[in-house]
């Protein structure tokens, strides 16, 4: 008896899929790219330029930023650049401006007609000039840190060109990149066809990755004015530790570079691997370690391309490290649910509550509500195991693994224990981040030993609700939302939040991914050399788009496959191709595309 399908198996509708998010079979897809690679990406460029309104954007901005119609026509323009870029990403993994030289000299006529290459030169040297044209006049429309870069300045003359930007036009530019940027995200998304795209349920992480660039400077507590700052200015250093600012660490365990936020789909734990491929939706970028607005940005980017987001899981740096009012505030506002781990020092009681009249008495532990007759055990219960997780590291290696299993196991009774006192949310946040609150319930005198304290707690519950306000201070014009800055949606530490918090793990792959040499690059200074920290956002955006593509053929892959897949096999055409079973070495031949074209005796070296 055969195993029953998961709901979305997708088997009998995967070619139909190919064909809406690609345009031709996957036979021919994997084939064409084989041989032609160039024409594939081009085709790929079409499409993702198709399902995203960037050329009406930067035709927009170039509208806005014009004094006149006079002056020298541009013969590369901004919209055919940024084709040329993704082009170039998908067939060279890179978007440094010489290989795009090298791919625009290569491409077909109806190639260049189709990236909108229309005033071609068949001089390398030349088309490299309108490339690096185009690039400076796309940089005069988003780029917010702007300068010259042709040699290092001083210090000094750093800093009175950071005097000279206006504000206001820098925040044009820096909305201008973020719109740019996600929108040639989103253009990748919407290669997963809308019965998939439907199927997501909103489950967002979030995470930074660092993009090192060429060129370093001092630090900013020892550099002088008269020292010289990077070719790459208003970059910095990075480390891995603590909140990523590497501006105080040694120069052995920090680099140099730009960090760049991503959002990328995650899944309920309750849902199957097969239900759809987890894309990346949102970018972001800053120095790193300030990321002061940015987890914001990515939500607010992904709200107003109708991305409905309603869990959002991060690391410390956004929940709780950010700001109430720069985070968790308009996420609670907007019904989103958060969840988040917290420093050891953070555990414990984190908010409390008590009502004007004396009634309701609550603490905030772990993120939630609880009454404040909780015994101690279980209040501190997160510290004391952290504690004894730490004196297991100490005893001999044979012992740890019983005692650790014996730590895990008094920790999950206490954690249910811990539940009994649990007040449940009862409705969303309001617009002022106050919510209602169902108390649990107890038998009638009941009562419980609290042996940290070593007193008899009376449960007693004065209500069957209670609504906690946004602010907890009864002090006016004190403001105190720590409930906001440390709440999330499950209980500390159960298996639900553990099982949600664990797929933070996507975004972080994802990174990985991304920064593959063999893959997208990002991680290789070298494969995007234009300077300054637009670049690099801008680089980050199509490799995301990139690895969404790749991320979208692999899902479908796996539904079109006609045989077991695996990486011993997964780049065969035939895979996907009718009579796999009785395949022929004359058949292999007469597919292979590369025989049609070693025919031509321009391509033939061989006697």
């Amino acid at each position: 008896m055969t195993a029953p399908l998961p709901k979305h198996h997708d088997y009998e509708d995967a070619e139909r899929f190919m064909l809406e998010a690609f345009g031709v079979p996957m036979g021919k897809y994997m084939r064409v790219g084989e041989v032609v690679p160039l024409e594939l990406a081009v085709h790929e460029a079409v499409l993702l330029f198709s399902r995203a309104p960037i050329e009406e954007r930067v035709m927009e901005w170039r509208r806005e930023e014009r004094r006149s119609n006079r002056g020298r026509r541009a013969l590369f323009s901004e919209v055919s650049l940024l084709k040329l870029m993704f082009v170039t990403m998908r067939a060279r993994r890179s978007v440094s401006i010489k290989k795009m030289t090298e791919v625009a000299m290569s491409l077909t006529v109806r190639q260049r007609e189709a990236v909108g290459i229309l005033h071609f030169s068949p001089h390398q040297a030349t088309q490299y000039r309108r490339l690096w044209e185009a690039i400076q006049r796309l940089r005069t429309l988003t780029d917010r840190h702007p300068g010259k870069r042709g040699e290092r300045m001083l210090k000094k003359d750093y800093d009175l060109l950071v005097a000279s930007r206006e504000r206001k036009q820098m925040a044009k530019r820096h909305a201008r990149m973020l719109e740019l940027t996600n929108l040639l995200i989103d253009g990748s998304v919407n290669f997963l066809p809308r019965d998939v795209r439907r199927r997501f349920k909103g489950a967002v992480a979030i995470d930074a990755t660092f993009a090192e660039v060429s060129g370093s400077q001092k630090g900013d507590k020892t550099i002088g004015p008269n020292d010289t700052v990077s070719v790459n200015f208003d970059c910095g250093w990075y480390t891995r530790d603590g909140d990523h600012d590497g501006s105080r660490v040694k120069k052995s365990k920090r680099k140099f570079g730009w960090e760049v936020e991503f959002a990328v789909m995650t899944r309920d734990p309750a849902e199957s691997d097969f239900t759809y491929p987890l894309l990346f939706l949102a970018t972001s970028g800053h120095k790193p370690g300030k990321t002061r607005g940015h987890g914001l940005h990515l939500y607010n980017s992904m709200r107003s391309r109708g991305i409905d987001v309603k869990t959002l899981i991060g690391d410390r740096a956004y929940f709780p490290g950010a700001r109430v009012q720069d985070l968790q505030g308009p996420l609670a506002k907007a019904g989103v649910k958060v969840v988040m781990d917290y420093k050891t020092t953070e555990l414990g009681i984190q908010a409390s509550y008590n009502s004007k009249d004396g009634r309701h008495k609550l603490i905030m532990v772990g993120g939630n509500w609880y009454m404040a007759c909780m015994p101690s055990t279980l209040i501190f219960l997160e510290q004391t195991h952290q504690a004894r997780l730490a004196a297991i590291e100490e005893l001999p290696e044979e012992a740890q693994s019983a005692a650790r299993a014996e730590a895990e196991a008094l920790a999950t009774k206490r954690r249910n224990s811990r539940s009994k006192y649990h007040l449940k949310p009862r409705s969303n946040f309001d617009q002022t981040g106050a919510r209602q609150y169902t108390y649990p319930t107890f038998k009638s005198d009941e009562v419980e030993f609290d042996p940290g304290s070593g007193e008899v707690v009376e449960l007693k519950v004065p209500g069957k609700t209670v609504k906690v306000p946004g602010n907890l201070s009864n002090r006016p014009g004190v403001l105190n939302q720590r409930h906001l800055k440390y709440h999330q949606e499950f209980e500390y530490g159960s298996d639900e939040q553990r099982a949600w918090f664990g797929q933070r793990n996507n975004v972080e792959n994802g990174n990985s991914r991304l920064k593959d040499a063999d893959r997208e690059a990002l991680g290789v200074a070298m494969k995007r050399r234009v300077r300054g920290p637009w670049f690099v956002e801008l680089a980050a955006a199509f490799a995301a788009a990139s690895a969404n593509l790749a991320r979208i053929i692999e899902w479908l892959k796996e539904r079109l496959s006609l045989a077991p897949i695996n990486r011993m096999n997964n780049t065969s055409p035939a895979l996907f191709e009718a009579g796999l079973s009785t395949l022929t070495l004359d058949e292999h031949d007469t597919r292979n595309g590369f025989n049609a074209i070693a025919q031509l005796p321009e391509f033939q070296l061989l006697d």
